[in-house]
């Protein structure tokens, strides 16, 4: 997939145009074309329901957001930028491409996808990404991982959409009197009622917090 520069002021015709974080600036029509803008200039950069190169506008959005989340110390703000429907819920969120992109991908069998540092991802994907690397923030005050892998698991099960084989349960044995123990159910294991794919984004986002915290520069 090419990135083709064209002036801010040719004939576009129907198509999208996006910050240099994902937000939608223009929508015009019906068209699927995907466009870049930077100053005048307008870069194509996919198509929905094909490729986008996302490599640029997701990692300026993780940035961003990480900073954003850095500098607010409030866990209660960011359970309401996650929320269904919130800011960052971005699969839902068609103030960005990626929300456009899930709607435009529902009841489709192929799906758009978002090349971003060697993998291609779908929208969702992205989402269950940002909600790791910006949750990772909160790790100081009592947002581990593996409570933000829960919260993720509670969340599919409020919604309906967790399949039994999902929801494993340890067990703990317990005195019953008498010198005998019964079994009970423990905690939910891994992974907590979750899509196993969707955990699997949210600990690749924890990966990119790790691996970029220091480094949270945006790309013009």
């Amino acid at each position: 997939m090419g990135n083709d520069p064209i002036l801010f002021n040719d004939p576009l015709g129907d198509t999208i145009i996006v910050d240099k974080r994902g937000y939608v600036v223009q929508k015009y029509g019906k068209d699927n074309l995907v466009f870049l803008q930077k100053g005048k200039k307008l870069t194509r950069i996919g198509e929905l329901g094909k490729t986008i190169d996302a490599n640029k506008i997701f990692k300026n959005l993780l940035n961003s957001n990480i900073k954003e989340a850095q500098g607010s110390h409030s866990p209660f703000t960011f359970k309401n930028l996650v929320k269904n429907k919130g800011e960052w819920d971005l699969k839902n969120n068609q103030k960005t491409i990626y929300g456009l992109a899930n709607a435009f991908d529902k009841g489709k069998e192929s799906k758009t996808q978002f090349a971003f540092q060697g993998s291609n991802y779908t929208a969702p994907d992205l989402g269950n990404y940002h909600y790791g690397a910006t949750g990772k923030v909160f790790g100081f005050f009592m947002f581990t991982e593996e409570f933000l892998l829960q919260q993720a698991g509670s969340a599919q099960m409020k919604a309906g959409t967790s399949k039994p084989e999902w929801q494993r349960y340890g067990t703990n044995e317990i005195s019953a009197g008498f010198g005998e123990t019964r079994t009970v159910r423990g905690d939910m294991l891994p992974p907590y009622g979750d899509d196993p794919d969707d955990q699997k984004m949210i600990k690749q986002g924890f990966r990119y917090y790790d691996n970029n915290k220091k480094n949270l520069n945006e790309e013009e």
